[in-house]
């Protein structure tokens, strides 16, 4: 299973963040969003610009109904990268959404 592939390079390098943003995003796709979440602020403790967790926990957040959390997120992804079409594109979602 690919997960197991990425937990096992993740003991080979454990502070590769874009390994623990894979493994959030497979965690994801298997439904199982709190663990999910863990390995995106894991993958942030590592690289704090890393604008795929970034987003990625803002998917999180705005799941959860944790929306000033996504809104924060997403803007501080847009900082780092003002050029990221789908956080842009989802932040304008929660905007719309939520100031109607």
């Amino acid at each position: 299973m690919l997960i197991a592939a990425v937990e096992e390079g993740l003991k080979l390098n454990s502070s590769k963040s874009s390994a623990h943003n894979t493994r959030g995003s497979l965690l994801l796709r298997l439904g199982s969003s709190i663990e999910a979440g863990h390995a995106f602020t894991t993958a942030l403790t590592f690289d704090p610009t890393n604008t795929n967790a970034l987003y990625n926990k803002a998917l999180i957040y705005k799941r959860a109904g944790e929306v000033t959390k996504s809104v924060k997120t997403l803007q501080e992804l847009l900082r780092i990268d003002s050029s990221h079409d789908l956080a842009r594109r989802a932040l304008q979602e929660l905007n719309q959404f939520y100031s109607q």
